[in-house]
């Protein structure tokens, strides 16, 4: 059930879908550069600024940038080009792939239309300055959408500074009185549309801190870093390195001592910490000597000491000198598999799982071994490891793969972080990757490249196909038929788990089905059965379309001896029986085919006879005609008995040219 509402703000309708099953989007227009997309809950930060994730339809545009907001619900798109203020555009707008926040559910797929009419010029929202002494050096201007041209007059002065592009613009290498009001004035500022405000002004006032930043704690990090908090947010240089008022590094004034007030190691950097908003924390690296340093104990007690009036925050004031102590404690547990979580691509299908650690690593070596819901070895499906941006994960590549996938790696996958790193241990588990998503795709085998030899018949689809125990498997008999019937019981069906060359060429794993029939399952040789597949799902969701073809499939049945009568004798030398099978023979026998090695004779359970040849009768293609060299009687009741030879000349009829069946074997039949 949907409810929709309409909401209007200054640049058209706002389009929004509640939906009970908290299911939520919503699409609406900010101003003439920017969509505003709404979810009912938090979502993944990765997929949610993924641009792949928003299609534009019914306009050239494309969506160029993707921001989260800090509510975590909500998303600012950044249109390649504005809608004109002189006109307005209705284009279509889809939402797919939008995961939930630490899952690997997405959101349904939401398609819509949005209206962009921007009229509406852009407004300065506020003018921000701030300085540690009698005069400030700066303003910075907000606007309340992106602007891309004006200029800005502050204080009635003569100099016109020029609007940058986007929401702010900052005006340095100023001297402003910081004990006085001052006023900005913006002329002909043009936002993203076109829209153009004549002219604005804002009255400001400065700030003034001159309050020291101090040093609130230091912390262990690890056991070879220090964690330093400061009170202020605290100047530094794009890297994130902290540094002085000229710009300078900072490292070389910070000292780290033991216990005996000894200076250890320098200290090497001291770096913004990764993930810290609030500009204050920064960590402290000393590099202690491994081995050497946890020597006599696993605690070390130090002392963080900070030279005076050289560190400052981002308004100049100064640190005084300061003396802090922190104890670091041996790291000796190593990292552990906590959790995996799944990244979709935007059609919902898996493209990567990650294994996160319970502490900050490094890359170690190893593969995963992974297996599939089949039983299936689809570790050649997963890439090699890399490290997760967050710094305590990996991340493995997956390829055509969906459901619960068994992950084993070796130990040593990951490092920790420690002075000497811990190795991780040996990890087995389930990482759910889910369901594919439902698809309309379908996909055609080719049934030219249906391969049929003797009693087997191979399948090659046109891309990787599902196996196993599940709907839509290519291993399932129940997809198959054969002449108008179910695949004879006994038939087998399996999946190449690796590459597999059919004729001349090479198909990826799970794109050859191998279709097995058994022994005694076709009674004849055909150029016309019926072959019929349908239902097979391939790994992406996609189904094949029924395939009706013929296939010409051989004779795999053994011909039986059913009996033997005694055509002539002359008693001393030789004797001549006829022997009946089952279905025609082969009708090459001339009278010099030896057969002695495949028919035992016996007159009252002895071996007679010395040799014996085969000819075929003309007129009768089911009976062959054995001289057997013996004294044989015409009274004597003998036993023929087929048996098992190495160069068989007694097999069925040959119609075709891949070879005959073999009488079977352990047939006694009575001679009169």
């Amino acid at each position: 059930m949907f409810i929709i509402y309409n909401i209007y703000n200054r640049s058209n309708t706002i389009i929004e879908i509640f939906c009970i099953n908290n299911k939520t989007k919503g699409v609406s227009a900010i101003n003439g550069g920017e969509l505003l997309v709404k979810f009912n809950k938090a979502v993944d930060e990765t997929t949610a600024q993924d641009t792949n994730s928003y299609t534009l339809t019914g306009t050239s545009k494309t969506v160029t940038g993707a921001t989260l907001q800090e509510d975590g619900k909500s998303v600012v798109l950044t249109l390649s080009t504005a809608v004109a203020s002189t006109t307005s555009e209705t284009f279509g707008v889809t939402v797919k792939g939008v995961a939930l926040d630490g899952s690997s559910t997405t959101f349904p797929i939401f398609s819509g239309t949005v209206t962009v009419a921007d009229t509406t010029s852009a407004t300065v929202t506020g003018v921000t300055s701030a300085t540690s002494g009698a005069t400030a050096s700066s303003i910075t201007v907000n606007f309340s959408e992106p602007v891309q041209n004006g200029y800005i007059i502050i204080d009635g002065g003569v100099t016109k500074y020029s609007v940058t592009a986007g929401t702010s613009t900052t005006i340095s290498s100023l001297s402003l009185d910081a004990t006085k009001q001052h006023k900005v004035e913006v002329v002909n500022l043009q936002d993203a549309a076109g829209n153009v405000a004549a002219y604005q002004s804002k009255d400001f006032a400065i700030t003034q801190d001159a309050a020291l930043p101090v040093i609130s704690s230091v912390s262990a990090f690890n056991d070879n870093q220090i964690l330093v908090t400061f009170s202020k947010k605290m100047k530094k240089d794009v890297s994130g390195n902290l540094v002085d008022a000229a710009g300078a590094a900072v490292a070389s004034s910070f000292k780290v001592k033991d216990e005996t007030l000894t200076d250890l190691n320098a200290v090497a950097s001291v770096v913004a910490q990764s993930g810290d908003t609030t500009g204050t924390k920064f960590v402290l690296t000393f590099n202690p000597t491994a081995g050497t340093f946890y020597a006599n104990s696993t605690t070390r007690n130090l002392t963080v000491v900070v030279a005076n009036n050289v560190l400052v925050d981002t308004l100049g004031n100064k640190l005084a000198g300061t003396t802090k102590t922190v104890s670091l404690v041996k790291d000796a547990t190593a990292p552990t598999v906590t959790g995996s979580t799944v990244k979709k691509d935007a059609n919902g299908v898996p493209v990567s799982f990650t294994l996160n650690f319970s502490e900050a690593i490094t890359l170690g070596t190893g593969v995963a071994t992974v297996v599939d819901e089949s039983g299936l070895l689809q570790s050649a499906a997963v890439g090699a490891p890399a490290l997760g941006a967050d710094g305590k994960s990996l991340v493995y590549s997956v390829t055509g793969l969906s459901g619960k996938i068994s992950v084993s790696i070796p130990s040593g996958s990951a490092k920790d972080t420690a002075l000497t790193p811990n190795s991780s241990a040996a990890f087995s588990g389930l990482v759910d990757l889910g369901t594919l998503p439902a698809s309309s795709g379908k996909f055609t085998i080719d049934p030219a490249k249906i391969v049929v030899s003797g009693k087997v018949i191979k399948v090659v689809y046109p891309t990787a196909v599902k196996g196993g125990l599940v709907t839509g498997s290519a291993t399932d008999i129940a997809n198959y038929s054969l002449g108008g019937a179910s695949l004879p019981a006994g038939t087998t069906i399996t999946l190449n788990a690796a590459s597999e060359t059919v004729g001349v060429t090479a198909y990826a794993a799970q794109q050859v089905a191998t279709i097995t029939l058994p022994a005694g399952s076709i009674a004849a040789d055909t150029n016309s059965a019926i072959f019929r597949v349908n239902n097979v799902v391939a790994t992406n969701g996609t189904t094949a379309n029924p395939l009706l073809t013929t296939l010409s499939i051989n004779d795999n049945t053994a011909p039986v001896l059913q009996s033997a009568r005694l055509v002539s004798t002359n008693g001393t030398t030789t004797a001549v029986y006829e022997l009946t099978y089952s279905e025609a023979m082969n009708q090459g026998l001339d009278g010099t085919n030896d057969v002695f090695d495949e028919l035992v004779f016996k007159k009252s359970g002895s071996a007679i006879g010395t040799a014996a040849v085969a000819n075929k009768v003309a007129g009768f293609n089911n009976k062959v005609l054995v001289t057997v060299t013996g004294a044989i009687a015409s009274s004597d009741t003998i036993t023929i008995t087929t048996k098992a030879t190495a160069a068989p000349g007694v097999a069925d009829l040959v119609d075709n040219s891949t070879g005959v069946n073999v009488e079977a074997v352990g047939t006694t039949v009575t001679a009169n």
